[in-house]
């Protein structure tokens, strides 16, 4: 698959900018949501969110692991994740509680877990994370 845009700018060091089926000026993102939006292309709806929503996903699904009373990960009240997280201790750390998320994972229950957690927590900000996204 090849998506051809017009682009506006040839400069390093600057987010290229393309004229957009619309004929408006868009992003290289912009321009695949807009072909994919397109009729001939199956009309889909889309969002640009740089791994967003798996991170979304996988806060959503390992809350509980993720927010564990582990030692020294929580500084202060207002930290939005453990200091942790982005190591490899994070998993090392939490394998018992990984291993028993996968395995309910596994048996089914993420459309659950995501609901309850999401339910609980609404509205939240943690790991960088907004959880008062749109639900739809």
């Amino acid at each position: 698959m090849s998506i051809e845009g017009r682009p506006l700018n040839y400069e390093m060091g600057r987010k290229s900018q393309f004229v957009g089926l619309d004929d408006e000026v868009c992003s290289v993102e912009g321009l695949a949501l807009q072909h994919y939006a397109a009729e001939g292309h199956g009309g889909w709806r889309g969002t640009h969110c740089e791994g967003g929503g798996v991170t979304t996903l996988f806060v959503l699904l390992f809350w509980d692991v993720v927010f564990a009373a582990v030692p020294d990960v929580f500084q202060h009240p207002f930290q939005p994740g453990p200091l942790d997280l982005f190591t490899p201790a994070f998993a090392a750390v939490r394998q018992p509680l990984v291993a028993a998320r996968l395995a309910e994972i596994e048996r089914g229950d993420a459309p659950a877990l995501l609901r309850s957690t999401w339910n609980a927590h609404h509205g939240q900000v943690r790991v960088s994370l907004p959880l008062s996204l749109r639900a739809d």
